[in-house]
């Protein structure tokens, strides 16, 4: 069974190898994990593959980023020190993100993120998919919204202390969440805006 398992994984990411960017490297462990499986070291074979899986979900990452505006409103997106991991031992997935922030206002920013497999996915699509629930908990802190076509839940947090309204839009497609985090806006409108000028749609198609 774990060698049939092993044979369709390899199967399935040539085929995918073919259409990375990137893809020196993927070939690179692919080619590696074919050696082991080919020599019977099936142990050593399932290590490469997970490796091939890490280094193709950064490889979609960087896609995912070259989608992502390089400015939101009058925010700029950071150039440097992006976050794209992959699939490795105890996480299990593509993970990008990008902070957006006003030089002339620290205190209002925008972070974006792409997860596969968030543990927040399954609640929001609960919240989404009830209509009962929607309504039961359906207030000015908590609603749904459209991102680009895709159903999305809104909700606001604000700290008592400050007063500094926190916004989060968290957009569901497939296994993965996008979500954006914004600090300090000026209203639920200007959030949803800004999130509508990300192509959700490619983004999905890529991360699929």
């Amino acid at each position: 069974m774990m060698r049939t398992k092993i044979q369709v994984l390899i199967l399935v990411l040539s085929t995918l190898a073919t259409y990375a960017v990137a893809q020196d490297k993927v070939k690179e462990n692919l080619s590696s994990a074919q050696g082991s499986y080919g020599s019977g070291d099936l142990e050593d074979a399932r290590f490469k593959l997970q490796q091939t899986l890490a280094e193709l979900d950064v490889v979609i990452g960087k896609e995912i980023l070259k989608i992502l505006p390089t400015k939101m409103g009058d925010m700029e997106g950071a150039k440097d020190d992006e976050p794209v991991s992959g699939s490795s031992v105890g996480f299990a997935g593509l993970f990008v993100g990008r902070d957006y922030k006003n030089e002339t206002d620290p205190e209002t920013s925008i972070r974006v993120e792409v997860a596969n497999n968030s543990p927040m996915l399954s609640m929001v699509n609960t919240f989404l998919s009830s209509t009962l629930l929607t309504a039961m908990v359906r207030n000015e802190n908590q609603k749904v919204v459209k991102v680009d076509g895709y159903k999305s839940m809104l909700q606001l947090d604000k700290d008592e202390e400050t007063g500094k309204t926190r916004c989060t839009i968290s957009v569901p497609f497939g296994n993965s969440l996008m979500t954006f985090t914004y600090e300090n806006m000026s209203s639920e409108s200007e959030a949803v805006a800004l999130a509508n000028t990300v192509n959700v749609k490619e983004i999905e198609r890529i991360a699929r």
